[in-house]
């Protein structure tokens, strides 16, 4: 006897990972896992331990064996590994339809200098900058003349990873110069930018949604008493997220069209969220989100509150996005 309920999809949830968000991470994934249409899917939970040893049912495994009888896998992993394209050439090479942009384009938005120049070069503002590397030769020099060349306060930041982590603002040398030498002794290479000072706004980008290739949900204003928005702001959520209700509307079309082409040249896939400084002088671009947070202090969700897009009928979108992705190719 055949049985009248519709087959429901194995959606696996990724979360956790080696990487310094492996916190957050396990947040977003419990978001994830907890909105996810139970009666269209079955969720699995794929927890990664810092070591990188995937865990199913709290028993360790590979990702053959995790993966194995998946249909869909969301990736709610952060920082390095989930978003560098390690994770996702995991997945291609499984042959797993999964949520978000694939290997090389994960790989290379995560090098903050790659993406900035990238996008330049298609009109978009960044900051000025310059990078560091290890064992760079005649470093003395090199640091005086940034010194000399950058308006202050400076920004230092690793050139890949995510949520602030790392990130230092300078505005004397001696600092400047011993935090650049700590950074590189730790075998980092890192990114000096001139500080923007001006309103943060966010905005989000969901391909084929509500009939729009590119939809945009409500951009987001965020507000927060810091100098920057660092990790910890982020972590203790001492934040507001409000939508662009303050600025003009040419403002708001302007970030809603920048992130559009940013995402276009990007070449990304299925949703992401771009972040910007807006100042009297125009937007400048910050930072490229490929694998948002989607905590509860997050600001994707709050954009799609505002928006009106509940958490169930944005996971389900982007399972059938990663579905049709998957068919075409």
């Amino acid at each position: 006897m055949k049985s009248s309920s519709p087959y429901k999809k194995k959606i696996a949830v990724l979360r956790g990972g080696p990487s310094g968000e492996h916190a957050v991470s396990l947040k977003t994934g419990l978001t994830i896992l907890q909105n996810l249409d139970r009666e269209k899917f079955i969720p699995i939970d794929v927890y990664i331990d810092r070591a990188g040893r995937w865990h199913v049912d709290g028993m360790i495994t590979d990702s053959y064996a995790a993966l194995q009888f998946v249909d869909v896998v969301i990736n709610g992993l952060h920082g390095d590994y989930g978003e560098n394209g390690e994770v996702q050439k995991i997945l291609e090479e499984a042959g797993k339809p999964f949520v978000g942009s694939d290997s090389f384009i994960s790989h290379l938005t995560m090098d903050k200098n790659i993406t900035k120049l990238l996008l330049s070069q298609s009109g978009i503002k960044v900051p000025r900058h310059q990078v560091v590397r290890p064992h760079t030769p005649n470093l003395d020099k090199l640091l005086v003349r940034i010194w000399r060349r950058y308006l202050h306060p400076l920004v230092l930041k690793p050139i890949a990873g995510g949520s602030s982590l790392g990130i230092e603002i300078v505005t004397d040398f001696v600092t400047f110069d011993t935090k650049v030498r700590d950074f590189l002794e730790r075998g980092e290479t890192i990114l000096v930018e001139e500080f923007i000072k001006g309103e943060e706004v966010s905005v989000a980008v969901i391909e084929d949604m509500r009939g729009e290739e590119l939809y945009v949900p409500v951009p987001i204003h965020i507000r927060h008493d810091q100098k920057f928005f660092d990790a910890e702001v982020k972590k203790t959520g001492a934040y507001s997220c409000t939508p662009m209700t303050s600025f003009n509307e040419k403002e708001r079309q302007r970030a809603i069209d920048a992130a559009k082409l940013i995402y276009k040249t990007l070449g990304l896939r299925h949703y992401a969220r771009i972040d910007f400084i807006v100042t009297k002088r125009g937007g400048y671009f910050l930072e490229v989100n490929t694998l948002p947070g989607l905590t509860e202090h997050s600001i994707l969700p709050a954009a799609l509150r505002e928006s009106g897009i509940p958490l169930k009928e944005f996971f389900t979108h982007l399972v059938t996005l990663a579905q049709k992705d998957k068919k075409q190719r």
